[in-house]
């Protein structure tokens, strides 16, 4: 199998579905928008599966990405001083894992995507696979 970047150019992957549906209450960074980059900040929110309307992890994060480039960046910057910075951190990265892992389906033949971790900053990666 070959792997090909899938860039985030709106005709491979779409931006609408970072902007509007996974990131869609997020605030434009300074840089957003300018000489191609895409920077959005906001709080992320990890609902409780039996209680979907409840919260169990929160964090502000920093999400960055280059139109044309083939994965994006999320840092979580800040957690609750009254929570565990590492748990906290490791529940909302793990949740945009999902979120992201979820893409790969019949609706999106040949995508996959990979993650890259170091310490707070998430690194997502996307590509297609073809024979």
């Amino acid at each position: 199998m070959e792997k090909i970047d899938a860039p985030i150019d709106n005709k491979n992957l779409m931006e609408d579905p970072f902007e509007d549906e996974v990131f869609g209450d997020f605030y434009a960074g300074p840089d957003h928008r300018k000489n191609g980059v895409r920077h959005l900040v906001g709080l992320a929110e990890v609902y409780d599966e039996e209680f979907p309307k409840c919260v169990n992890y929160s964090a502000y994060v920093d999400v960055t990405w280059t139109y044309g480039a083939s994965h994006i960046t999320i840092k979580v910057i800040g957690v609750s001083a009254s929570e565990d910075f590492e748990e906290t951190k490791n529940e909302v990265l793990e949740h945009y894992k999902k979120v992201f892992k979820a893409w790969e389906c019949e609706d999106n033949p040949d995508l996959k995507v990979e993650f890259y971790q170091l310490n707070n900053q998430l690194n997502v990666i996307f590509y297609f696979e073809c024979e």
